[in-house]
């Protein structure tokens, strides 16, 4: 059973995303432009795919990026920037907002 954010970021992955993000491969380098590796790629992917289905949640929620901060107990600009791609954020704030959302945090294995 796939949990809301691996279903959100599924579904996300496939779609347009909230406002402005456009597809999740769209995403912003953050602070790569210019990366080539593999795993910088698959890390900018995430953290789309991530802010996407956290975005996604909360306004779902009706929640302002003030009452995930809140709840989540960071700072709202935290929330925005986490949300925009304007900087990469610590794995403990995903999980605090995830946690907050009610979302589950995953990493699966590809079928080969």
């Amino acid at each position: 059973m796939l949990s809301r954010l691996q279903a959100v970021s599924q579904s996300a992955s496939r779609r347009e995303g909230p406002a402005s993000y456009g597809r999740a491969g769209s995403w912003p380098q953050g602070p790569f432009p210019r990366a080539k590796d593999p795993g910088t790629r698959q890390a900018v992917s995430l953290a789309a795919e991530m802010a996407i289905a956290i975005r996604s949640t909360r306004a779902a929620l009706g929640w302002s990026q003030s009452d995930l901060a809140e709840q989540a107990g960071v700072n709202r600009g935290t929330v925005s920037r986490m949300e925009s791609g304007a900087s990469w954020v610590d794995l403990y704030v995903v999980a605090r907002l995830a946690a907050a959302l009610d979302l589950r945090i995953g990493v699966e294995r590809p079928h080969r």
